[in-house]
C-alpha cells in the first residue's frame, strides 16, 4: 500500500504512455506475444543497405523472430566468417549479429555451441562479485553491489555532475532486506534511469521471484541496450550487457517461448512453482526427464491448472487447503482459468535437458 501511495501518479503516467507507444515491428503484425529473443529491438533491423551481407543478418533475425530459429542458425553460421572479417571491428553490425546467433543457439539448444561463441563475443568477461553472489542465492549482497554499480555508468561529464541515485534503488534494496520481492521489484520498475545496468537489475529480481518470462524479457532488454548518451555509432557492450547474456545463458533451461502478456495474469510465480513441481511429480508425468510442461495458470488464487506433456498429454489439478497445494482429481466447477498463459514460468523443453 505505501508503494501505491507513492507512486500512484507514476502508474498513471506509465499506463498512459504504454497506451501511446507502438508495438514493435517484430511481431506487431503476428498478433501474439513477441518471441522472447525478439522483445527488444535491435539496431541492425531497422538499417536500410543494400550490403548482402547486412541483408542477410536481418532476413536471419526475421527468421529468429518468427520462431524458426534453426533457420537463423544455418543462415549465421554461414554468414559468421564473413562478419569476423568484415565487421568484428564495427560496434553495431557485430554486436547485433552476436546476440541474435547466441539467442539462436539457444533456442535450438545447441548449448556447447553457445558456450563457445559467447566466450568470443565476449572476449573475456568474467563474474563480478554481484553475478558470483547471486548465483550462490546471497541476492541481498547482490542486488546491493548492482546500487553500488549506479556510479560506474559511464556517462557524458555534464550527465555525471547532474546525476543523483535514483531513490527507488535504495526502496527496492530494502524492499530486498525486508524479503518483500514483490515490492522490490515495483520499486525497480519505478526507476528513471535506464539502460543495461537497470534491466540486468531488473531481470534479476523477476528471476529470484521464477517469474522466468519477465527475467528473461528483462535480461534481453538490457543485454540489447546501447550507451546511453550520443556518440558515434561504433559501440562496444559493457560489463552489464555481458552478465545480462551470461543470466540468459546460466538459467537457458527456464527460458520461454514467449514474451510474457503484461495483461493476463497467471498466478503468483511462488505458487507456479510449487504446483509445476508437483505436476511432474505426478505418475502419469512418467518421470521428469521425460515430461515437458506445457502451460501452467492459477485462477482466483485456490486452484491452478497444469497441462503436460509426457508420452501423451495429461491436464492436472491443483487446489489450495490449509496453506499447502493438493491435487484433485476432477476440474474445480465454475473456475474459469485465464487464457494466455502458455509458458509462463516453467522450463520450456524437457526437465532433465
Amino acid at each position: 500500500m505505501r508503494w501505491l501511495v507513492r507512486h500512484a501518479w507514476r502508474i498513471v503516467v506509465c499506463a498512459a504512455l504504454l497506451a501511446l507507444e507502438p508495438a514493435s515491428t517484430s511481431y506487431a503484425d503476428t498478433g501474439t506475444q513477441p518471441v522472447i529473443w525478439c522483445s527488444a529491438d535491435l539496431v541492425t533491423e531497422a538499417e536500410n543497405s543494400s550490403d548482402p551481407d547486412v541483408v542477410a543478418q536481418q532476413k536471419a533475425r526475421r527468421s529468429e523472430c518468427q520462431g524458426d530459429s534453426a533457420a537463423t542458425v544455418r543462415a549465421l553460421t554461414s554468414l559468421l566468417p564473413d562478419m569476423r572479417n568484415r565487421y568484428k571491428g564495427d560496434g553495431t553490425h557485430w554486436i547485433d549479429f552476436g546476440r541474435t546467433y547466441f539467442y539462436a543457439l539457444l533456442a535450438t539448444h545447441d548449448n556447447d555451441g553457445a558456450r563457445r561463441f559467447l566466450n568470443e563475443f565476449e572476449n573475456g568477461w568474467k563474474p563480478a562479485p554481484e553475478e558470483r553472489e547471486f548465483w550462490g542465492g546471497d541476492y541481498v549482497r547482490s542486488f546491493a553491489a548492482y546500487v553500488a554499480d549506479d556510479s560506474a555508468v559511464v556517462r557524458t561529464p555534464d550527465m555525471t555532475a547532474a546525476h543523483t541515485l535514483d531513490p527507488h534503488l535504495t526502496y527496492a534494496l530494502n524492499d530486498l532486506r525486508a524479503k518483500d520481492g514483490d515490492d522490490a521489484i515495483r520499486e525497480q520498475l519505478a526507476v528513471a534511469d535506464t539502460g543495461s545496468l537497470y534491466g540486468l537489475m531488473l531481470g534479476n529480481l523477476y528471476a529470484e521471484q521464477h517469474a522466468w518470462p519477465q527475467a528473461f524479457a528483462a535480461w534481453v532488454k538490457a543485454a540489447a541496450a546501447g550507451p546511453g548518451f550520443a556518440q558515434p555509432e561504433f559501440y562496444t557492450l559493457d560489463r552489464w550487457n555481458e552478465s545480462a547474456l551470461e543470466m540468459i545463458y546460466y538459467y537457458r533451461a527456464h527460458a520461454p517461448e514467449r514474451a510474457p502478456d503484461a495483461t493476463v495474469s497467471c498466478g503468483s510465480p511462488h505458487d507456479l512453482a510449487v504446483v509445476e513441481q508437483l505436476a511432474l511429480a505426478l505418475p502419469q508425468a512418467g518421470g521428469a526427464d521425460a515430461s515437458r510442461i506445457i502451460d501452467a495458470v492459477i485462477a482466483g488464487g485456490t486452484d491452478a491448472r497444469v497441462n503436460i506433456e509426457t508420452k501423451g498429454a495429461f491436464t492436472a489439478y491443483f487446489e489450495l487447503h490449509g496453506g499447502a497445494w493438493q491435487a484433485v482429481a476432477t476440474a474445480p466447477a465454475k473456475v474459469a482459468f485465464p487464457n494466455g498463459c502458455a509458458n509462463p514460468r516453467f522450463v520450456n523443453h524437457p526437465s532433465g535437458a
